[in-house]
């Protein structure tokens, strides 16, 4: 009678594992990825007085479908840039940059009219003001629009 009990028990488990293993779980797949292109030279250098800018770890980050490669987001530029007071008896305020892309010929690369123009935006150089004294520096992250093909020209 017991041995009845146990087959029972163990076909009824059985029967319940076989059924937990009919059901599927869906995985979702990502169709889309970032593809990302180094600009060289990755650093660029515009020393002046009073200011001194460097733009650096320059990237473009593009979104592209998987399977065809094909572009599906406008790319940005990232990277970091170091703004240095390099003058000795000047207070600076920074408001606002443009940032322009050149080519090989020199002429302007424009970005597409539905991305937002490049422009960067300063402020918080320190906790008491919004400005960089004589000597001081200031690391930033840059995130801003980037002219589609423009790694190609």
């Amino acid at each position: 009678m017991r041995t009845r009990w146990v087959m029972a028990a163990f076909v009824g488990l059985t029967g319940l594992a076989l059924v937990g293993c009919g059901q599927q779980s869906t995985a979702v797949v990502a169709t889309e990825e970032t593809r990302t292109t180094s600009i060289e030279p990755n650093k660029i250098l515009i020393a002046g007085a009073p200011l001194r800018v460097e733009a650096g770890d320059l990237k473009v980050l593009e979104t592209v479908e998987k399977a065809s490669g094909k572009v599906v987001g406008a790319p940005h530029l990232k990277g970091t840039l170091t703004l240095q007071n390099v003058g000795t008896d000047q207070t600076l305020r920074l408001l606002r940059g443009e940032v322009a892309y050149l080519g090989a010929n020199g002429k302007v690369i424009p970005v597409a009219t539905d991305q937002e123009k490049p422009a960067l935006k300063f402020g918080g150089y320190n906790s008491s003001s919004e400005s960089l004294d004589p000597g001081q520096k200031n690391d930033q992250t840059i995130d801003v629009a980037y002219p589609a093909g423009a790694t190609e020209a």
